[in-house]
């Protein structure tokens, strides 16, 4: 696998570079900026700025993106005025979307420089050549014949390379942050989860973000107050619901009286509508079958797969329960698998067949072992049958304790339940 070099701290290379024409029209590469930290992310991404600063700014960028081209000088300049001063990092990611062999191919030879120092000056020598149309399949042989730092053939042979480049790891972050074109900006505080950057109620979802918008985040005396994260599973303004937990309410695989299985689809929407806290509800159907989503953030829906009982119910939850307040009423799950949500939000589920229904439980990373105090985030209540076909087509773990989603996947513990 190609990836390779993790949090390597490097001093010697420059984040701005001038670059003048020669009367032979060479390319004399200076780098201005000599003592500017850079290293690779935990995931690879290329970072330049001091690591303790307290924000970073992130761009999602393609080489051949006209729009990126144009926003090269501002993101260049947020450099000078806020990484050059310790006040901000700034973190390049690659998001190819306008061509996919060019795309890649620019992508590639700016990681491949990196091997040899050279990331950066590269990375603005590919700007400056797809400015001027200038990118062909041979972009890693120009590239060397304009640079003398450069050693040609093995910046050739590293793009030649089978296996994992960066801008691929960089598109699943991007999916995940809701990038969905270039050039993108988002933003972080500390280590916290990286998300959209928000001012004055104005998300900025898309495009370059202007210098002085920028500014003010950097400046703010609160900047995680203009942070929105997307994508949380953790959300204190999902449904505020404990009865999985609660002893004076129906027990599990009922929800407020409403059972899969027993309660009519119709009967439920009923039930839904005399109730205070669910926000706005949104009927749909889909042949035979019906579904009805609602909470004020929508977070929760009720399925009948034929259209007359109701036969699943998904309850995303505010995090008011933890696991060990649902195995004090229920016992202990039976199965249990996992997956992540997002590069720091694993979703651990708990099934328990015989209550027909699964918990979701969060944990921050593959490796955390789930305790009693661990926040339960949702629930799937399922009429008896359906879970019996879910458990039938799953492959799962049986129930050993508090253990890692890692620590389960590494004793090998998977099964297809009978």
């Amino acid at each position: 696998m190609r990836f390779r070099v993790l949090l390597v701290l490097v001093l010697s290379f420059s984040a701005v570079f001038a670059v003048m024409a020669d009367e032979d029209g060479d390319q004399d590469f200076q780098a201005p900026y000599t003592d500017v930290p850079t290293l690779r992310g935990d995931d690879g991404a290329f970072i330049i700025g001091d690591p303790s600063a307290p924000v970073t700014v992130i761009e999602f960028a393609d080489y051949l993106c006209p729009f990126c081209q144009e926003y090269h000088a501002t993101s260049t300049q947020f450099i000078a005025d806020y990484v050059l001063t310790g006040q901000a990092r700034y973190e390049y990611r690659f998001f190819n979307i306008i061509d996919p062999e060019l795309s890649s191919l620019a992508s590639m030879v700016a990681e491949c420089a990196y091997d040899q120092g050279q990331f950066w000056t590269v990375h603005s020598e590919i700007y400056r050549l797809a400015t001027d149309r200038a990118i062909t399949p041979d972009l890693a042989a120009t590239v060397a014949e304009n640079m003398d730092e450069i050693d040609g053939e093995a910046l050739v042979a590293c793009t030649q390379e089978i296996g994992l480049f960066q801008y691929m790891e960089d598109g699943f972050y991007a999916s995940e942050l809701g990038v969905t074109g270039t050039p993108a900006i988002r933003v972080r505080v500390g280590d916290s989860e990286a998300g959209v950057l928000m001012i004055d109620g104005e998300a900025y979802m898309r495009g370059g973000v202007a210098l002085d918008v920028l500014s003010a985040f950097v400046t703010d005396d609160s900047p995680a107050d203009l942070v929105d994260l997307p994508n949380r599973v953790v959300r204190d303004d999902y449904l505020a619901d404990t009865s999985l937990v609660d002893a004076d309410a129906c027990e599990a695989p009922c929800w407020r009286d409403i059972t899969p299985g027993e309660t009519t689809f119709d009967e439920a929407l009923e039930l839904l509508e005399a109730m205070p806290d669910v926000g706005e509800i949104v009927v749909q159907e889909s042949g035979q079958a019906r579904f009805a989503t609602f909470g004020e953030t929508p977070c929760c829906q009720i399925v009948s797969e034929e259209g007359e009982v109701v036969t699943i119910m998904q309850i995303n939850t505010a995090p008011l329960m933890q696991i060990g307040d649902v195995l004090e009423r229920y016992g202990e799950p039976v199965y249990v698998d996992g997956a992540p949500f997002t590069s720091r939000q694993i979703i651990f589920n708990l099934y328990f067949p015989d209550y027909s229904f699964v918990a979701f439980a969060f944990a921050e990373s593959e490796d955390e072992v789930p305790t009693d105090e661990s926040v339960v985030i949702g629930v799937v209540y399922l009429e008896p049958p359906v879970f019996e076909d879910i458990l039938q087509a799953s492959s799962l773990y049986a129930w050993d304790g508090y253990l890692s989603l890692n620590d389960y996947r590494s004793q090998d513990f998977a099964i297809t339940p009978q």
